[in-house]
């Protein structure tokens, strides 16, 4: 699904919108959608990665992350002194 999914981000904005929309639609806050989004697009991330990508404040999205990661679409590796996020696929949800 990754694959996929990345294409359709590299498809444009509208296709990214309606992600975004369809994942909205399963619970998750606008910037909680757009975090995985940014987690499946950017695998093994750090939240500060994932805040550059998506143009946010770092503590907005780590709030996001941690949400996400509540609600079981995220997990968090713990890895010295980062943490680095991996989405786990919706179907799996």
């Amino acid at each position: 699904m990754l694959p996929l999914i990345r294409d359709a981000l590299s498809k444009g904005a509208a296709l990214a919108e309606s992600l975004e929309y369809l994942l909205m639609e399963l619970g998750m806050t606008s910037l909680e959608a757009d975090a995985y989004l940014a987690v499946l697009t950017e695998p093994d991330s750090t939240g500060y990665r994932i805040s550059q990508v998506l143009g946010k404040p770092a503590p907005n999205v780590y709030k996001a992350l941690d949400s996400l990661i509540t609600k079981g679409a995220v997990l968090a590796e713990e890895g010295g002194r980062s943490r680095t996020f991996t989405a786990i696929p919706v179907r799996e949800q």
